[in-house]
């Protein structure tokens, strides 16, 4: 199970808002079309489940503690960005959990009421008549008790005075993911997805939410853009994330060694390319990576100061007791197919092998400064920096086709082949690594169509011959920032020159933006946003919806990874009720 977040750069010249309140206008702007069009009321989020500061390593910080960065469950209030000056020097399992109870999440006998939720960041955010739900006030509450009984497992109810308010930056959306202002940027989450292709499409679905957000601004008569980038060139940077579910059995540390191994190689495969060497470009010259310059620590809890490769937030999402999952910060937001395809399905790859043939990895684990790695890879074009690794010096080309060769053995070993007919989604990954590793050991001008940095490399020293300017001209640096606007005219030309290779056409993306992937949770989530009038929030877990008439919402738990068919008959049913019967969600 894998999902990408992308956080868009945001610029309007001329205009006074400030970045957050930019960011807030944008993410509402969106709001008409975030339900397919079909709902004028927004659903939003169901923070109840928000846990940031519990930290993988043990332990969770104390909220007394915590940087206001990384205090992301506060309804109504976007976590900010942290001062440069910030560090971490919290110690895991040093804190007591000062956080609230919250109140429970099943009933007993499949349904009751639940009075008095409390704590910071636990309640829904937004009054009901905020939600425009009717038939919900002030004054007794009345139990169905019969309706109660027939609620699917895991269900519980919310009653309109526990809920508060809520300002419209924090969107669910029709195809099951998320638009919201995060640290003062638009950010996208896409739906859970379980292929690298299923991934790359839903994540590129992002960049057309963000363009008709940006369209809608534009209607209005405001000058905006947004960019799917990761800095600004003068010191700035925001994030492109990803998220692996990953059995809680795998031993912590020799995960946190696969993965820094498999980020601090897999840039020559599937970096942006950036103009300017330094967080602020105190050095002219172009390299591999838009985020290396920005990490500074292996892992850490934090995530917009003092920068990790790995963030240590320990919130699965899902039932933690089988499950962690892996919140990758360091990697860059793509334009191209291939690499956000490939980005998930190396490192996919790469944690499946740890769990079958862990043996085959120990050789290739870094052993050196695996930060300091980090940046070498990503300034050396020539792709020849040798790096320390327990088997020996490699370059990040020989580490990344040992690591392919390995899954090669294991995949041919335990599947009898390398075909899609025996390894399924894995087959279109194998064959592109192996592609874009073949021409970057040899001529990295034959996989400019698939590599980015390469693709932007080429742009940029065209453009530096024709002018005969350097690198620290600044028309470089604005194609740099241009290159990453999702209404841009580079991304346009090069693929109406047949310059990217596409793995997924347009109707396919487009399709994304309103409909969820068919064979996970989001499905529900999705089409319970854009098929049920009074669906009034959802999180990961949960969808909470009203039904007509009732004084109580319905919190549905989507804890399970897949569809679930009672939650799926419950929500059919509803559909019914509100006497409209436009499609049905899918029972797997």
């Amino acid at each position: 199970m894998v999902g990408l977040e992308t956080e868009f750069g945001i610029s309007a010249p001329g205009c006074a808002m400030n970045p957050m309140q930019l960011s807030a206008r944008s993410v509402a702007a969106y709001a008409p079309f975030s339900r397919a069009g079909r709902w004028s009321q927004a659903v939003r989020w169901d923070y109840e489940d928000e846990d940031p500061l519990a930290d993988l390593r043990g332990g969770r910080l104390a909220r007394d503690l915590a940087d206001a960065s990384l205090l992301t469950d506060l309804p109504g209030s976007p976590a900010p960005s942290a001062p440069a000056s910030a560090s971490d020097d919290s110690q895991p399992g040093g804190s007591a959990d000062c956080r609230e109870p919250s109140a429970p999440s099943a009933l007993a006998a499949g349904a009751s009421l639940n009075q008095g939720i409390g704590g910071v960041g636990q309640s829904l955010a937004g009054g009901l008549c905020d939600w425009g739900v009717p038939g919900v006030g002030a004054g007794e509450v009345v139990r169905d008790l019969a309706a109660e009984q027939a609620l699917p497992p895991g269900a519980s109810l919310r009653t309109g005075k526990q809920l508060q308010r809520q300002a419209l930056t924090n969107l669910v959306l029709a195809n099951g993911g998320r638009f919201y202002v995060d640290h003062a940027h638009p950010e996208y989450s896409s739906p859970e997805c379980t292929t690298p292709f299923a991934a790359m499409v839903w994540d590129r679905a992002g960049e057309l939410i963000a363009a008709q957000a940006v369209a809608q601004l534009k209607a209005e008569g405001m000058q905006v853009h947004a960019y799917k980038n990761n800095v600004d060139g003068k010191g700035a940077t925001w994030g492109a994330h990803e998220n692996y579910l990953v059995s809680r059995a795998l031993p912590l540390d020799l995960l946190n060694s696969l993965l820094a191994t498999v980020l601090v190689t897999r840039q020559i495969v599937v970096g942006a390319g950036r103009v300017g060497l330094g967080e602020r470009s105190e050095q002219s010259g172009f390299q591999i990576s838009q985020r290396a310059d920005y990490i500074h620590t292996s892992v850490g809890l934090q995530t917009t100061y003092a920068r990790p490769l790995l963030n240590m937030r320990d919130e699965p999402h899902a039932d933690g007791r089988d499950w962690r999952r892996i919140h990758v910060i360091s990697g860059d937001a793509n334009r191209f197919d291939v690499p956000i395809l490939l980005k998930v399905g190396i490192t996919n790859l790469a944690l499946w092998l740890l769990e079958t043939q862990p043996q085959a990895l120990e050789p290739l684990l870094l052993t050196g400064d695996v930060v300091a790695q980090c940046h070498q890879v990503s300034r050396d074009l020539s792709l020849k920096t040798k790096l320390s690794a327990a088997g020996g010096e490699f370059s990040a080309l020989q580490i990344q086709q040992k690591l392919l060769d390995a899954v090669k053995v294991a995949c041919v070993e335990r599947f009898g082949g390398l075909e899609a007919s025996q390894i399924g989604s894995a087959a279109q990954v194998i064959e592109l690594w192996q592609k874009v590793l073949d021409g970057l050991a040899s001529d990295i001008s034959t996989v400019a169509d698939c590599v980015e940095w390469v693709a932007k490399y080429q742009l940029c020293q065209g453009l530096r011959w024709r002018g005969r300017i350097g690198w620290d001209h600044p028309r470089l640096a604005a194609l740099d920032i241009q290159w990453g606007d999702v209404d841009g005219a580079i991304i346009k030309r090069l693929d109406a020159g047949g310059r990217i290779m596409r793995l997924a056409c347009a109707a396919e993306v487009a399709d994304a933006v309103a409909v969820a992937p068919p064979d996970t949770r989001a499905y529900l989530r999705g089409w319970a946003v854009a098929n049920l009038e009074h669906t009034v929030g959802a999180s990961w877990t949960s969808i909470l919806y009203q039904p007509p008439g009732w004084p109580h919402i319905v919190r549905l738990s989507l804890k399970s990874l897949r569809p679930q068919p009672d939650i799926t008959q419950y929500l059919h049913e509803q559909l019914k009720h509100q006497g409209s019967l436009s499609g049905q969600p899918k029972s797997n």
